[in-house]
């Protein structure tokens, strides 16, 4: 109608290229695991090949029995796209036959089916070598921002954070949580946390189990991760970190 007033936009309706992007979107996850508990250290290992598009990130979550201190498992990809392997966070803990939790990324990876192979380290003994690893790739990242560890012995809950305050909005978060023993499945998590893969081991007698949730962070606040208890008094060890958005 001629004459008639403009109707203000709301805030929330923004030009397509004025939008900002979200939180990284999981697009695939694939666990695995094996048992070794006559060997010094677990043979290296693949979990099942992951597709992913060519920028994806990978997050590579692995848990051993007695990994050698100061020595992680060495984490590669098949193929092109000069990948890039990093451990970004690193749970160790202490008791006799303990278990051991480690968080890698890897950038740069081209598309298609990728396999990553973890080759665990020993600490000299022939005891308690299970091992368990778990790949999440997730699409939309700028990389890591914030990581978080924790060790103990418990019943749980398991927890670990919080975080440093986050750089930006708009992450994915991921904790990994291994477990001494095989778990009971499921595991519940705290919202929003929830779970996203898992492996709850072989031999409840030397082996390790391990699981993973994710959530968003919309806002920039600490971020905590907390799972529910187990039956058993078990040796555990988690790690948590938040990958940006776009």
């Amino acid at each position: 109608m001629i004459g008639a007033g403009k109707i203000a936009a709301s805030p929330a309706v923004r030009p397509f290229f004025n939008r900002g992007g979200g939180p990284p979107a999981v697009v695939a996850a694939v666990v695995g695991g094996n048992s070794n508990p006559t060997r010094v250290s677990p043979d290296p290992f693949s979990p099942p090949g992951i597709i992913i598009a060519a920028g994806d990130v990978i997050v590579v979550c692995a848990a051993q029995r007695n990994c050698l201190t100061g020595n992680p498992p060495v984490v590669t990809i098949d193929g092109g796209g000069a990948p890039v392997v990093t451990l970004a966070a690193s749970a160790v803990g202490f008791p006799a036959r303990t278990v051991d939790t480690f968080l890698y990324f890897i950038t740069g990876a081209a598309g298609g089916t990728r396999t990553v192979t973890v080759n665990p380290n020993g600490d000299g003994t022939t005891i308690g070598t299970g091992f368990q690893a778990a790949l999440v790739a997730l699409r939309g990242s700028t990389g890591l921002d914030k990581t978080a560890t924790s060790v103990g012995t418990s019943v749980g809950p398991y927890v670990v954070g919080p975080t440093a305050a986050l750089t930006v909005p708009n992450q994915r978060d991921i904790a990994v949580l291994g477990l001494g023993d095989a778990g009971v499945s499921p595991l519940p998590w705290v919202a929003p946390f929830a779970d996203r893969i898992n492996n709850d081991g072989f031999d409840p007698t030397g082996d390790v189990s391990i699981w993973v949730a994710d959530r968003t962070s919309l806002t920039t606040a600490a971020v905590t991760a907390t799972s529910s208890s187990q039956a058993d008094n078990d040796n555990f060890a988690m790690c948590l970190a938040t990958f940006k958005g776009t």
